[in-house]
């Protein structure tokens, strides 16, 4: 077993919780997103001598954990097809209510790509080009998804929308 690196463990102790909240909002199953975020950090540890080097190594463990969470959507999408197929399995879960639920529910109605940008920009408080660079993507697509993910927002969201103003 690899001994405990101080640097790392401060890493962990001011990373898990954001990256535990990005996950959360970006609509990682709420049964998954610890472990995800773990993983997301197993993986790192595996690296830390060349990630801790990073100018942002909190950017590379979201990075990791994005990952991670497209894999698992992937998986999930072959498997509700393979139910699609064969039948699928009846499981009920509890109603639950309140704001947090609807913001929460109005956040999974939008297209993945919109809710992680929407999410990276009014959560983690990224700017637009921290955004860029995480995702690999242009600024002008950062701004482009994040303007339509808000309109969709408010559109959809039946209570108060100052929150994405």
């Amino acid at each position: 077993m690899p001994t405990p690196d101080p640097e790392f463990e401060q890493f962990y102790s001011s990373s898990y919780p954001r990256l535990v909240v990005m996950l959360r909002a970006i609509g990682t199953r709420h049964d998954d997103v610890e472990a995800v975020a773990h993983d997301a950090f197993v993986l790192t540890f595996g690296k830390w001598s060349s990630v801790s080097r990073y100018e942002n190594p909190h950017a590379y463990v979201r990075k990791v954990a994005l990952g991670l969470v497209s894999n698992q959507r992937r998986k999930l999408r072959n498997t509700a097809k393979a139910w699609m197929r064969h039948g699928p399995t009846a499981e009920s879960t509890p109603a639950a209510s309140g704001v947090g639920l609807d913001v929460r529910r109005t956040l999974l109605a939008l297209p993945f790509t919109m809710r992680v940008v929407l999410v990276m920009h009014y959560y983690l408080d990224l700017d637009l080009k921290q955004i860029a660079a995480e995702l690999d993507i242009p600024i002008g697509t950062v701004k482009s998804r994040l303007s339509r993910a808000k309109a969709q927002f408010i559109r959809q969201y039946q209570g108060d929308v100052d929150c994405v103003r």
